[in-house]
């Protein structure tokens, strides 16, 4: 249960700063970008956002592991 809820919170604070991430490249002027990073990337190293976006990511992945342990562990349980 206890690794249920912090899976549960990592998931949650990945997934807001993701999203608050992505709306201010959103939001972001650009002078122009090239084809291959496209306007999202090139608005994320405009705005030394990288290190940020990274964790944020991290925190997601590692949220989502956690809560798929615990459900392989709990069906397991069962068996």
């Amino acid at each position: 249960m206890k690794r249920t809820l912090i899976g549960c919170c990592l998931v949650l604070a990945g997934a807001m700063g993701i999203s608050a991430f992505s709306i201010c490249a959103a939001l972001t002027p650009l002078s122009g970008w090239s084809t291959p990073p496209g306007r999202f990337w090139t608005a994320i190293m405009e705005g030394d956002l990288v290190f940020p976006f990274s964790v944020s990511l991290l925190l997601l992945i590692l949220g989502l592991i956690l809560l798929i342990i615990e459900i392989i562990t709990g069906f397991m349980k069962k068996q």
